[in-house]
């Protein structure tokens, strides 16, 4: 049976977007299908199918059987929301060199979220960022790492938002086109002192080898979404 969780300190829904009427759980290997169904209809529901990993039923499978957890959010009795959170991360590996994280050092990530199309604006999505950042700090993992597409600025402005910052853009999954995102609980706040078009992927490469990383997001007068870099500390090498 899924756990249910409780709203503690860490987790408060942010001002004025909170989860009234909606039952936040951990969901377990009976889900499966619900969870499924709910991947597969935010899947169909895309303008552009690369913006979002497609993942198999086995992928959910092997997070259920101890590879991560997945938060749910239900209302009543259907399931309108999930977050993953990946423990297990042998098949794909984990960036260390991007993040500047060493071998010895555990790394977790934040693996995808769903929210049913009529609950979305209601601030979901950032709350499943932020409750799977309290339990994998719970869990002694202090390194996450996430990747989002430049095409998706809702999703990626939400990591931002809880503590990420972008670190690399890299072709990701056979050849999509993503950001990569890190977060540590030690950083220091960077204010953005350059910005650029998200889409503009050899400016977005240019900063970031010069030693900035993304840390804010804003749409310009011109519509287009812009990412604010600053600088980053430097990180040490890592074989």
């Amino acid at each position: 049976m899924p756990k249910s969780l409780s709203a503690d300190a860490t987790v408060i829904p942010a001002g004025g977007q909170g989860d009234t009427g909606l039952e936040w759980c951990e969901l377990g290997p009976d889900d499966i299908d619900a969870i499924f169904a709910l991947h597969l209809a935010g899947m169909a529901g895309l303008p552009d199918p690369g913006i979002v990993k497609p993942e198999r039923r086995e992928f959910f499978a092997m997070l259920l059987g101890g590879g991560g957890r997945i938060l749910g959010v239900r209302h009543g009795s259907d399931l309108i929301a999930y977050g993953v959170l990946q423990y297990d991360l042998s098949s794909e590996g984990v960036p260390r060199r991007a993040l500047g994280v060493g071998a010895s050092e555990p790394v977790a990530k934040l693996a995808g979220a769903a929210v049913a199309q009529g609950y979305r604006g209601r601030g979901l999505q950032r709350l499943l960022a932020r409750r799977r950042v309290a339990l994998a700090a719970a869990a002694g993992y202090r390194h996450l790492f996430s990747t989002s597409s430049p095409q998706n600025p809702v999703s990626w402005a939400n990591l931002l938002a809880e503590g990420f910052v972008i670190v690399d853009l890299a072709e990701k999954y056979g050849g999509l086109l993503r950001f990569i995102l890190h977060r540590q609980p030690d950083r220091e706040a960077i204010a953005p002192a350059l910005w650029c078009a998200a889409d503009e992927s050899d400016a977005v490469r240019r900063h970031l080898a010069s030693g900035h990383i993304g840390v804010a997001q804003r749409v310009a007068s011109d519509g287009r979404v812009e990412i604010g870099f600053g600088a980053a500390a430097q990180r040490e090498a890592v074989e």
